[in-house]
């Protein structure tokens, strides 16, 4: 694994039985992080798209007053 030193620079600590351990370890995490950057693209955009349908439900609501 890894972490920063005092000044900021990267560490690399690893210790595995073979680079087949190594490369699956290093995939399990690329798609655990694709995956958590596609649960926040659509919580994202189901927000921008529920706050649009309430502006437009707000829009006609002033649309009918007048």
């Amino acid at each position: 694994m890894f972490n920063f030193s005092s000044k900021g620079e990267p560490q690399v600590y690893t210790k595995f039985d073979n680079q087949i351990n190594a490369m699956a370890l290093l995939y399990y995490v690329n798609t655990w992080s694709q995956s958590v950057d596609q649960l926040n693209l659509e919580a994202t955009t189901d927000q921008i798209a529920k706050k649009n349908l309430e502006e437009d439900d707000f829009d006609d609501s002033e649309e009918d007053k007048d």
